[in-house]
């Protein structure tokens, strides 16, 4: 059997069986705003961003419709990283990695009724810089200012909007935050869901900042964290 259709969007593949589905863009409709901001590079670069190795899969005890809930709603996550949080597992080692952002944005959740994904985003104040993602460790702050400084001037925006969790109907999922990840839901009967889970980083950032957002994004959303996202 041949796959019905496939899509080469921005260096990264999706595909389908259904051979009467839509084609791929036309099915995310205005939802293809929100996959750029996980597929751009962090400067406004179109499609900047490179997939660091390969997978990583894993099982979970739960029934698919948990993990594509927690993408679309996210709404138990301060309950769910409680305890991430308490033992600081961000690069901080101090809490909650995002609080910054928590606290300067507006937070909307957003859907798309005509094709079923679901977002939620965080827009910025035009008159402040958006927080770095990795406050503490200085090679990736630096990183990411010089990168918004470049966005600013290439894109001449005033105000910033970052994606939250997004969730595309109905078990592919999207961080286009930090850590910046794509994982899809794949069911293994009703008790039973496995995960795999790509994590992406800008393309031209410097070695060693790919090396602590590879160990924070493994130590944070992947099987040993304490939720799915």
């Amino acid at each position: 059997m041949k796959v019905a259709q496939l899509c080469n969007y921005q260096g990264t593949i999706w595909a389908t069986w259904d051979p009467a589905a839509l084609p791929f863009l036309e099915y995310l409709g205005d939802f293809k705003l929100c996959l750029d901001l996980a597929l751009d590079a962090w400067d406004g670069r179109e499609g900047g961003i490179e997939m660091l190795g390969g997978s990583q899969k894993w099982l979970m005890p739960c029934n698919w419709k948990c993990p594509a809930e927690n993408g679309s709603g996210d709404s138990y996550h301060n309950i769910s990283h409680r305890s991430g949080d308490r033992v600081g597992i961000g690069p901080s080692g101090q809490g909650r990695r995002d609080m910054q952002e928590l606290l300067m944005a507006r937070r909307l959740h957003v859907r798309f009724p005509e094709r079923g994904p679901q977002t939620g985003v965080f827009g910025f104040p035009h008159d402040r810089p958006t927080p770095p993602a990795s406050q503490h460790a200085p090679v990736v702050s630096e990183y990411f200012r010089q990168c918004e400084e470049a966005r600013r001037q290439r894109r001449g925006e005033s105000g910033r909007l970052i994606g939250g969790p997004d969730e595309v109907f109905p078990n592919m999922a999207l961080h286009p935050r930090q850590p910046r990840s794509i994982a899809v839901w794949p069911p293994r009967g009703p008790p039973q869901s496995a995960v795999w889970r790509w994590y992406g980083v800008d393309q031209e950032a410097p070695p060693e900042v790919k090396d602590v957002l590879r160990q924070y994004y493994i130590r944070y959303s992947g099987p040993g964290a304490d939720g799915t996202g």
